[in-house]
């Protein structure tokens, strides 16, 4: 509670310092990382008391501010309208307001830390405006020095209507994507209009992460490989280790344009959840030596220690355990 405390006093500081500027120059100077990938996440909470929803089990704290802040710089809206929960999920919105746009982000009310972040997501990411990000990623809004501790699922094709790929991994710094190397990938989604929904996994460990995406809805079960869009492994020196940082999810505009469309749009969050880091990582963990992708010498180990009834880390293996193991095996 202190923490939040000290970070909402922060927040209302920015605030200010942004008000003061824009008595100069655009109230959005100065607040991003990029122009191209808009990373620098201004997270400012409006001058009366900042609005809170209930979604998946956590509460969030809806963005609203009525200057431009990052990511784009953008106008936020706080308001019912653009920003709900029903039982479809979280709405967030991009919409035209007396001839201003709005986007819309929620950032959770705590830090989780190492562990499972498990999204799903309900909507044509594919096929959106080219100027409209859709983002799931994590940001400490103090640790400037260790690039906000920001790990990033996106779907853009940062303004580009003619870019093939529209979704993509980071790892902060990237100053542009693609073009950073080993801190971005880049890939392609193809969706219809009857499959829409996506699951996409955030495995974060000591000094690696491992993100992915897959078809479909696969919050308390295993997708199978046949599902898999795409996965990336980031275990360079910039992995990032806990401290402040929060989940977010925000809806869009790059640079601040309007859509080529002309048009808002509105996408879902479907679900959400995390899970700390779990004893049976030993073989189905990022840390493992297959990854999430159990090797035969891992199976073969945790058969033993199931046969031999050797805990690990005080976790006896039970029959379901290893079922579990020998599943993520067999699926490769």
């Amino acid at each position: 509670m202190k923490n939040m405390k000290q970070k909402t006093h922060i927040i209302k500081i920015l605030i200010i310092l942004g008000l003061l500027i824009g008595l100069s120059q655009t109230a959005s100077a100065g607040l991003e990382l990029s122009q191209k990938s808009g990373m620098f996440v201004f997270v400012p909470e409006a001058i009366q008391d900042t609005r809170t929803i209930s979604f998946a089990g956590y509460d969030w704290i809806v963005k609203e501010c009525d200057f431009q802040v990052g990511p784009g710089p953008n106008y936020f809206s706080g308001s019912e309208d653009d920003v709900w929960v029903d039982g479809d999920g979280l709405h967030l919105t991009i919409s035209k307001q007396d001839d201003k746009w709005y986007c819309t982000e929620v950032y959770l009310d705590t830090s989780l830390g190492y562990g499972n972040y498990v999204f799903q997501t309900n909507k044509r990411v594919d096929i959106i405006d080219p100027m409209m990000v859709i983002g799931l990623f994590t940001w400490d809004i103090e640790a400037t020095q260790q690039h906000n501790r920001e790990m990033t699922i996106e779907f853009t094709r940062w303004g580009n209507p003619d870019e093939y790929t529209n979704g993509q991994y980071v790892v902060q710094p990237c100053s542009e994507c693609p073009g950073c190397g080993d801190q971005c990938t880049r890939f392609r989604v193809d969706l219809t209009d009857s499959d829409t929904d996506l699951t996409h996994y955030m495995v974060w460990r000591p000094g690696i992460v491992e993100i992915s995406t897959y078809h479909g809805k696969y919050i308390n079960s295993i997708p199978p490989a046949s599902a898999l869009v795409h996965r990336w492994t980031n275990a360079g020196g910039d992995v990032p280790e806990p401290g402040n940082e929060i989940i977010h999810f925000n809806f869009w505009l790059y640079e601040s344009k309007a859509p080529l469309s002309g048009l808002g749009d509105e996408v879902v969050i479907t679900d959400f959840t995390w899970k700390g880091p779990d004893w049976k990582d030993k073989w189905l963990g990022p840390g493992s030596d297959g990854g999430t992708t159990v090797t035969t010498s891992e199976v073969q180990d945790a058969i033993h220690h199931w046969l031999d009834n050797i805990p690990v880390d005080g976790n006896p293996m039970s029959a379901t355990d290893i079922q579990e193991i020998i599943t993520v095996w067999s699926l490769g």
